[in-house]
């Protein structure tokens, strides 16, 4: 008995961007997310348009959640697939991206504002060094506190 191919969601898409992917390595639709997740005989562009609408609208959630001051995911488009930007060079390769395909105003400015409050976030974060030896050298591990 052949087995089912997981469902494409916009939570699984988020699921394999958290753990798949990075600015310098957006997940493409037809390497990563086209043999697990397409439907029986779909064709490669019918995914990709599902695939898209989906990103699509979890761009909007996720946007949205910046709005209402809570945690979100920026979650971007390139020419070289879907990634979550971690900094500002990568936020701004997202927001660039999307100016020049011609994206609608209202989504670019509620983009544009996401990208404000994670700027804001990275400036608020301090990284602290600890005096706890990470080694049997006595080398100190720096970290992150948020």
């Amino acid at each position: 008995m052949k087995q089912k191919p997981p469902e494409l969601s916009k939570q699984t898409i988020l699921y394999e961007l958290v753990n798949y992917s990075s600015e310098k390595t957006p997940l493409k639709s037809t390497l990563h997310f086209y043999p697990k997740y397409k439907n029986g005989n779909e064709t490669e562009h019918n995914f990709q348009r599902r695939l898209a609408l989906h990103t699509r609208e979890l761009q909007d959630e996720e946007f949205a959640k910046s709005l209402e001051g809570r945690n979100f995911y920026f979650v971007c488009t390139c020419s070289e697939g879907f990634y979550i930007a971690t900094s500002k060079r990568g936020m701004i390769k997202g927001i660039r991206f999307y100016r020049a395909k011609g994206g609608k105003y209202k989504f670019l400015s509620s983009m544009i504002h996401a990208y404000k409050v994670k700027v804001q976030e990275m400036l608020n974060s301090k990284i602290i060094e600890e005096k706890t030896p990470y080694d049997d050298n006595n080398q100190y591990e720096l970290k992150l506190v948020v």
